[in-house]
């Protein structure tokens, strides 16, 4: 696609800037502002629609990734059939230059000049589907009452050293009732994801063919049901692992730096931790990872350097089973 025109639009909570420029005029753009909200989407439409030049098939629209503050945008410029870029805040910060004043005005600016520059690298986002973007907020209110959960038991148990100093059978009473209703509430969003599911079809059957690997748990099955937006944004596990942190990349400079290889900081944290927490369930029931594992040791290999390839190896099975449509036959299961 030759894009003509390019949009940046720095997204707030109740703003957005916009900087609208043309490719042969691309250092003489446009800006103006407008709410975060359905009416403000009508009129920032029409505002470039109207730009002398700009045609709406050939503009690219490019905001960056700042979760729910550029989801209604994201999601208009979809149902609009525009055509449109979640840029990685980072990956801006780092093409804009020696930069010395920062504002919503400047960063609109830069956003377009991005998109510019990246114009014939980017790929054009798809939104979700509503029913991910359910499962999803759904899994993270899970997360966060699980960390509730957690804190609340590490605190009975401090409580419970010092009965023997301290009547606190009150509190304790009173921890012991929000823990009940914690935990309830965890299993009916567990229930309310699962019929979620089973209203789909084609996530149904991924998550049922993740499910049939060994070490993949329901936690893990579902995040990655999310992350991938049903295996649809991720062509190949190895850019999922890039995505995760798990994919290893050259730390080398001249002949002063000759680093060994190392995974990016710049991951997504939670996936890699569920992806570690399987390892042991693989090293432990599957004979393939516990002899590949016994035999890095016996070659010296770091233990960080062995549970990174397992987890590796995990991504390639989850997609290799998803493109094959078919579930898991591990032969060295024990």
């Amino acid at each position: 696609m030759v894009f003509k025109s390019f949009v940046g639009i720095d997204v707030s909570k109740l703003t957005f800037d916009v900087h609208v420029a043309l490719i042969d005029d691309i250092n003489n753009g446009q800006h103006k502002v407008f709410n975060n909200n359905p009416k403000g989407f009508t009129k920032f439409l029409s505002y470039v629609s109207r730009k002398k030049g700009v045609d709406l098939e050939s503009t690219l629209f490019c905001l960056e990734n700042t979760g729910d503050y550029s989801l209604l945008l994201s999601h208009y410029l979809s149902k609009k059939e525009c055509r449109y870029h979640l840029a990685n805040p980072i990956e801006v910060y780092r093409s804009k230059g020696l930069v010395r004043e920062k504002s919503d005005k400047i960063d609109s600016r830069i956003i377009m000049k991005y998109a510019y520059l990246k114009r014939d690298e980017i790929e054009v986002s798809q939104f979700p589907s509503l029913i991910i973007l359910k499962i999803r907020n759904l899994n993270r209110h899970r997360t966060r009452l699980v960390k509730i959960q957690t804190s609340e038991k590490q605190y009975k148990k401090l409580l419970l050293q010092t009965t023997e100093l301290v009547d606190n059978s009150l509190i304790i009473s009173l921890c012991d009732d929000r823990l009940q209703f914690i935990k309830k509430q965890i299993k009916e969003i567990e229930k309310q994801i699962e019929t979620l599911m089973e209203q789909n079809l084609s996530i149904q059957k991924n998550h049922d063919l993740i499910r049939t690997i060994p070490g993949v748990g329901p936690q893990l099955a579902i995040n990655m049901i999310i992350t991938t937006k049903n295996f649809t944004c991720f062509k190949d596990g190895r850019k999922y692992a890039s995505f995760c942190g798990v994919a290893p990349f050259e730390h080398s400079s001249g002949t002063s730096i000759r680093g060994r290889k190392k995974t990016s900081v710049m991951c997504n944290k939670e996936i890699k931790a569920l992806l570690t927490s399987c390892v042991s369930s693989l090293i432990n029931h599957d004979r393939g990872i516990k002899l590949y594992h016994l035999r890095m040791k016996q070659k010296g290999k770091h233990t960080f350097i062995i549970i990174n390839n397992i987890r590796a190896k995990l991504i390639n099975r989850i997609f290799a089973v998803v493109k094959r449509g078919e579930p898991y036959i591990n032969l060295n299961y024990n």
